[in-house]
């Protein structure tokens, strides 16, 4: 399935703030009534092409959920970004061990986010593994479900939760602490 793609009216609400300026800078955005200079039948092939932009609403989605972004992750569930497909990769290390997720859903990601996990891509970002409380998850509610496995192992939103307030938040919501992932172990 090729990659959501956001609309050309609301990307730049949603993509990373430094990359917008980024493309600023670099004269991406050219106005449509900007003199071309002349046109004649010799060069009328010549010059650079056209530059289009797409952006993928899932990639801009992983940014935000990063960043910690609740406005940006809210208005890319709006637009359709979330959904069930399990596309992320992560690794962290925690005093008894690393841990590998393979496959995660981005509600997945967004448990372990909230549960204060660092993913290595983010290596700016300041996390406090455990400490977390659910902020971003809550955002899913309605718009992918909460039940099911969120990664290729099997496991649930409850295996995959780190903090003990993510975790109570999860059971309130009604998930099964008595589901078991692939390898056959409960949260």
């Amino acid at each position: 399935m090729p990659p959501l793609m956001v609309p050309e009216t609301l990307w730049r609400t949603v993509v990373n703030p430094k990359l917008i300026r980024a493309l600023d800078r670099a004269d991406y955005f050219r106005s449509a009534d900007r003199e071309q200079g002349p046109k004649d039948a010799t060069c009328a092939g010549s010059g650079p092409p056209p530059l289009v932009a797409r952006f993928s609403a899932w990639h801009c989605l992983h940014d935000a959920l990063i960043k910690k972004n609740a406005e940006r992750v809210s208005k890319l569930i709006g637009m359709g970004a979330a959904d069930t497909v399990p596309r992320y990769d992560y690794s962290l290390l925690e005093l008894d061990g690393e841990y590998v997720y393979t496959g995660l859903t981005v509600l997945g990601l967004a448990v372990l986010i909230d549960s204060g996990v660092p993913p290595v891509v983010a290596e700016d970002v300041e996390w406090k593994v455990g400490a977390g409380k659910p902020r971003l998850a809550l955002l899913f509610e309605g718009a992918v479900p909460f039940i099911g496995p969120q990664d290729v192992y099997g496991n649930t939103l409850l295996h995959l939760a780190r903090s003990p307030r993510v975790l109570d938040w999860l059971l309130q919501v009604g998930l099964d602490p008595d589901v078991t992932n692939g390898n056959d172990q409960r949260q």
